[in-house]
């Protein structure tokens, strides 16, 4: 979450807890997916960075099961998981006030009701804007149990698709004009990267049809 680039998203990270949890640790590592496999708006959104260098773009469908046990065989962090919360910018901004019309009872909720907590932190953490309900995100922390010296979180994602891979499916498109990669092109991917052959798929959003 420090490396969160909406204000808004960072604006419960960035608090100062000092006064209602002053042992709060905000050491958290996050990863976020979205829920809907079929979603033009959030490929568009994400690809975007792309357009400039031509760059490919690849699109990860994971096993939520399979990942859930993965992380629970890590020793290193506690895992949680939860969906994104969509509110509207101005219960955002004045969550922290307890008079604020329309932000009352979930200011309330968070921080009058009961003592602040490591989960009511990281349930701030998943609090974001109406203007990105179309991600339709779920967000997934990890919260290292001690220090760790390296600055990530590595999981094996077990990427051979008959040992039970916790990625089912790799899309890989080109950014704009000619969206689907050839056959060669997806086989030299596969070569060139730790990705079995047959997760890998190429199409066009704009003009795949079966029917």
């Amino acid at each position: 979450p420090s490396t969160w680039t909406d204000q808004f998203e960072r604006r419960f990270y960035d608090a100062d807890y000092s006064k209602i949890a002053p042992n709060l640790s905000k050491d958290t590592f996050a990863a976020c997916f979205a829920y809907d496999k079929e979603n033009e708006a959030a490929w568009r959104s994400y690809m975007y960075n792309n357009i400039k260098t031509n760059s490919l773009c690849f699109r990860l469908t994971i096993n939520r099961k399979r990942l859930r046990e993965a992380m629970k065989k890590d020793g290193r962090c506690v895992y949680y998981e939860g969906p994104v919360v969509y509110l509207r910018e101005y219960t955002i901004a004045n969550l922290h006030l307890c008079g604020a019309p329309g932000a009352k009872s979930l200011h309330n909720a968070f921080f009058h009701n009961r003592a602040f907590g490591h989960d009511d932190f990281l349930s701030l953490m998943l609090l974001k804007r109406e203007f990105f309900k179309h991600e339709n995100e779920i967000r997934y922390f990890a919260v290292p149990k001690q220090e760790i010296a390296d600055e990530y979180i590595y999981i094996d994602l077990g990427l051979d698709p008959e040992s039970n891979s916790i990625i089912e499916k790799v899309t890989v498109t080109r950014p704009f004009g000619n969206f689907k990669l050839t056959e060669e092109e997806l086989d030299q991917i596969a070569e060139e990267l730790p990705i079995d052959r047959d997760l890998l798929e190429t199409f066009n959003p704009y003009d795949d049809y079966d029917g």
